[in-house]
C-alpha cells in the first residue's frame, strides 16, 4: 500500500480488529487509506452478489490456482422462504476464506478505484 499509495479494505470482525490496528499503523501516507469492513447479514450478500456479476461480465478472473476456484464451487447460498433473505457460506468443515477476501477485493475494485492519485512513472 505504501509503494502505491493504494486505498483498500481490512475485515473487521472482533478478532480481525488489531489486524486492521496494525496495517493502518504501517501506512506512512494517508491513514484513512486503510478502512474497515465489517461482515454482516446485510453487508454479505451485496459484497458477493457483485461479485458474482463482475466474474460473469469477465470483469474479474482467477489466475488458475486449483484451490481458489474449488473454494468459490462450494461456496453455496441458502434461501429463506420466511425471511425472504440469502444466506451465504462454505458447507460445513470447509473455508470461504478466499471467496469473502475475494469479495471484499472487488468491493474494493469497485468503490475505492477512482480514490488516489495514479500516475505512470
Amino acid at each position: 500500500m505504501n509503494k502505491y499509495k493504494a486505498s483498500g479494505y481490512v475485515e473487521c470482525n472482533g478478532a480481525q480488529d488489531s489486524i486492521y490496528e496494525q496495517i493502518r499503523n504501517k501506512v506512512n501516507y494517508n491513514k484513512s487509506s486503510v478502512q474497515s469492513f465489517v461482515t454482516t447479514a446485510k453487508s454479505k450478500p451485496i459484497i458477493i452478489e457483485d461479485m458474482i456479476v463482475n466474474f460473469e461480465d469477465k470483469n474479474i478472473g482467477i489466475i488458475g490456482y486449483d484451490w481458489q476456484v474449488a473454494e468459490l464451487e462450494v461456496f453455496a447460498y441458502e434461501y429463506n422462504v420466511k425471511t425472504r433473505s440469502v444466506k451465504y457460506s462454505a458447507p460445513t468443515g470447509l473455508h470461504d476464506d478466499y471467496v469473502m477476501s475475494r469479495a471484499i477485493c472487488n468491493h474494493a475494485y469497485r468503490t475505492l478505484k477512482t480514490t488516489g492519485i495514479y500516475s505512470i512513472i
